[in-house]
């Protein structure tokens, strides 16, 4: 049998004995030809940031410039084209009541609600009324869904469900007829 080994060396052959290959180690010049390769690298490597760094610098230095040059410009200013959709104004509130009542409530208009001239929904509208339209409530019907009201100098009947009547005088507003 035969026996090789990866290096350089010689051999010495007998009879009857198998080769064996010596490896001597390596030359000091390989030491050296890695030495002077780590060492060449490193120059490389060195050289490159070098380069590197001037080049991050110019960047900088060109979006330093770029700024103050943008800071110095004045920014022109946006004027919106005029609007063509007209302005709504809130719904004023109703002036003091000058009627003679003595029990009386306010109420806010829940949705928009029809001010009728008796308490039925068959009855005359006499006006409508926006949701968010404070009232005056001057009585209620007997069966207690309509509410006697006045908007304004004008005095109707709203269906129950139309108000949100203030619960501090519910007590108070007397029955009346329609």
């Amino acid at each position: 049998m035969r026996q090789e080994l990866l290096g350089t060396g010689t051999s010495s052959p007998s009879r009857g004995e198998e080769d064996i290959v010596i490896i001597y180690p390596p030359s000091r010049n390989c030491f050296r030809y890695v030495a002077w390769l780590l060492i060449g690298l490193g120059i490389i490597w060195a050289g490159y940031q070098l380069f590197y760094e001037q080049k991050q610098s110019q960047r900088i230095d060109k979006m330093e410039q770029k700024i103050a040059i943008l800071q110095t410009q004045v920014a022109p200013t946006y004027t919106p084209p005029p609007s063509l959709t007209p302005v709504i104004s809130p719904t004023p509130l109703p002036p003091t009541p000058t009627i003679d009542i003595a029990h009386r409530c306010g109420a806010t208009v829940r949705s928009l609600s029809k001010l009728r001239t008796h308490p039925h929904v068959t009855a005359d509208v006499l006006l409508e009324i926006r949701e968010g339209t404070q009232v005056w409530v001057t009585g209620r019907a007997a069966n207690g869904q309509w509410w006697r009201v006045q908007v304004n100098s004008t005095h109707g009947w709203v269906l129950r469900g139309g108000l949100d009547v203030f619960e501090a005088c519910l007590d108070d507003v007397p029955v009346v007829n329609g």
